[in-house]
């Protein structure tokens, strides 16, 4: 290496940002979970407040699963049922499998999280639409129609 002291001070450089990345990332969580404590408060008074999602995603994915676990829970959910399903009762299912207190934002998230899941599934061909209710699909393992 022409400068050893130039990398070795852009790696130390590197390093002290790395490290105040997660220290940022980690005072984000917190902040966003204070505000999300002040919103409950706020709809214990006004169960109808209309509150602006504060969203940090990116960062702090509210209620993640390790990778593949939602796919394997959807895929289980129609190994179990009897009848076709749709992406509704499959967030309903997936809400109380992991024990969340959903709120309807919260939902509405699961809900996304869950009709991609299924959406992944259908890609590779294990199960497909075989009816409507409403507005929502009906889902089957394919062949058992």
């Amino acid at each position: 290496m022409d400068r050893p002291n130039t990398v070795s001070s852009l790696r130390a450089k590197r390093e002290e940002m790395a490290k105040l990345h997660r220290h940022l990332i980690s005072e984000a969580k917190t902040l966003l979970a204070d505000i999300e404590h002040v919103d409950a408060t706020i709809r214990l008074f006004d169960p109808e407040a209309q509150l602006e999602r504060i969203s940090i995603d990116r960062y702090a994915a509210k209620h993640r699963a390790p990778k593949g676990e939602l796919k394997r829970f959807v895929l289980g959910q129609f190994r179990e049922a009897k009848e076709p399903l749709t992406s509704r009762q499959i967030t309903e299912a997936w809400v109380e499998h992991r024990g969340i207190d959903a709120d309807r934002p919260t939902m509405k998230l699961i809900k996304t999280r869950v009709t991609a899941a299924i959406q992944g599934v259908k890609r590779d061909g294990l199960i497909e639409a075989v009816g409507q209710v409403e507005e929502l699909k009906l889902w089957a393992l394919c062949g058992n129609n």
